[in-house]
């Protein structure tokens, strides 16, 4: 769960912040306030390109498993306050318990509503 503000910020529950750019609000019509959050695990970015592009809003989470599944892997953390799960190259892999870096695509997030879960964006 977390909290979209007109300021274009999105606060979690847990308190990390990241910043949505304004071609994601508009679609937004306005909406605001608590909020679900999506996104694929293949928009959860740990290549330094994307790191460097949306360096502001870099995080940190550490591993908490690892599913190696060949040219595609899963990296399941916590971050907000619920799992998240990056789906990364065989060159991103990491072990359980290493420190990540990642970004939201930002272009690539979702809102739903967190009564009816309908999607706004």
């Amino acid at each position: 769960m977390m909290l979209l503000s007109q300021a274009n910020k999105v606060t979690f529950s847990t308190g990390e912040i990241i910043t949505i750019p304004a071609s994601v609000l508009s679609k937004l019509d306005g909406k605001q306030g608590e909020m679900i959050m999506g996104i694929r695990g293949e928009d959860i970015k740990l290549d330094p390109q994307s790191i460097s592009v949306y360096e502001a809003d870099k995080k940190n989470a550490v591993v908490e498993n690892a599913e190696v599944m060949g040219n595609e892997n899963n990296l399941y953390f916590t971050f907000g306050g619920s799992q998240s799960i990056a789906r990364v190259s065989k060159y991103e892999m990491s072990g359980i318990g290493d420190k990540i870096d990642f970004i939201f695509t930002p272009t690539r997030i979702h809102f739903f509503d967190k009564n009816t879960e309908v999607c706004y964006v």
